[in-house]
């Protein structure tokens, strides 16, 4: 699920199911922390709610979200990125 708010896209995933990938998908992207181009989620947030993982991602942090898809170079990173892409800036990416 994702939903976009004045200046927040925020991502809620399952842990469990056909949502694994997905879930794996953002693992990556937030376990790099401060990457080679210094640069990380200062502004966004994440929280638990049973087994779902909850992301709060801020409009000015999109730009290391959807690099940080694209470079894993996979289908479901990719749909993503694509999506975000769509979603928030009116144009298909991929």
């Amino acid at each position: 699920m994702k939903t976009v708010e004045p200046d927040n896209l925020y991502v809620s995933i399952s842990i469990y199911g056909s949502n694994n990938k997905e879930f794996d998908v953002f693992a990556k992207v937030l376990a790099q922390g401060i990457d080679a181009r210094l640069e990380g989620f200062t502004l966004s947030s994440r929280h638990w709610s049973g087994n779902r993982l909850h992301m709060m991602f801020h409009k000015s942090e999109l730009q290391i979200l959807i690099r940080r898809l694209v470079e894993q170079c996979n289908a479901d990173a990719d749909r993503w990125a694509d999506d975000i892409v769509l979603v928030e800036y009116g144009y298909e990416y991929m």
